[in-house]
C-alpha cells in the first residue's frame, strides 16, 4: 500500500495582512506537505530539498502501479526515480503558481488583503489576479491590474517580507518572461462545440469555481 498525505493549500495566519487561503500566492499558502511512504519500496527517512508541485503526484503513482501516461498528456515529473535515489530535480526547475480572480465573490469590498472579524471573509476583495514563479532561491510575484510586482529572495527572506525587485532587476525580468510564457501557454482557446453539462455546470458552482 502506497500512502500519500498532501494537502491544497495552506493558510495565512496574518504574515501578509489576511487570516484565509486563496488570496495570494505567498509561502504560507503555497507551501504544503507531501509525504510519501512505501513499506520495502521506498527509502524511509529521504528528503528531497528542491521545490516539486502537486501535479507531480499523479505521474509518480502511475510509476509505482508500473505504468505511464504519454508524453504531454499528464502535466508534472515523475519523482519515483527521485525519491530512490536514482535522479535529481534541477536546482533551477520552474514552479508556477496563480491566484484567481475573486472580485465577484465578495459583495463587500474593502482594500485589497483586508480582513475584519466584524464584517467575516466576505469584506475581503481582491482585484484581479496573481501570478508568480519560483526559481531556486528567487521568488517572483506579480499583480497586473494592481501595477505590483516583487521578487523575494526565500534563503534569505523566507517569510517574504523585503521585495528586492528594485535592487535585482535583471533577475526580476527574466522571471517575469518566465513566468509570461506559462501563462500564455495556459490560456488555450476551448475547443469547438465543447459544452458544459448542467450537471457539471451545478457541481461547480457549489464548489465556488463558477458564479
Amino acid at each position: 500500500t502506497v500512502v500519500i498525505v498532501t494537502a491544497d493549500h495552506g493558510e495565512g495566519l496574518m504574515e501578509h495582512g489576511y487570516l484565509m487561503h486563496g488570496l495570494g500566492v505567498y509561502e504560507e499558502e503555497v507551501h504544503v506537505p507531501l509525504l510519501m511512504r512505501w513499506s520495502g519500496q521506498l527509502p524511509a527517512g529521504r528528503r528531497i530539498a528542491e521545490p516539486v508541485m502537486l501535479n507531480d503526484v499523479l505521474p509518480t503513482v502511475l510509476s509505482f502501479a508500473g505504468t505511464s501516461a504519454a508524453a504531454g498528456d499528464v502535466p508534472g515529473i515523475n519523482l519515483h526515480a527521485v525519491i530512490s535515489g536514482r535522479e535529481s530535480i534541477s536546482s533551477d526547475r520552474l514552479v508556477f503558481m496563480h491566484r484567481r480572480h475573486y472580485a465577484d465573490m465578495y459583495a463587500n469590498a474593502a482594500l485589497p488583503g483586508m480582513y475584519s472579524a466584524e464584517n467575516e471573509p466576505e469584506a475581503i476583495h481582491l482585484l484581479g489576479q496573481q501570478y508568480a514563479v519560483r526559481k531556486g532561491r528567487w521568488k517572483y510575484t506579480i499583480s497586473p491590474e494592481l501595477g505590483v510586482q516583487e521578487l523575494y529572495d526565500l534563503e534569505r527572506d523566507p517569510g517574504e517580507l523585503d521585495d528586492v525587485s528594485a535592487e535585482e532587476p535583471g533577475i526580476s525580468e527574466s522571471l517575469k518572461g518566465d513566468l509570461e510564457r506559462w501563462v500564455g501557454e495556459q490560456r488555450r482557446p476551448v475547443e469547438p462545440g465543447a459544452v458544459l453539462l448542467d450537471g457539471d455546470r451545478e457541481a461547480l458552482k457549489a464548489l465556488g469555481y463558477i458564479e
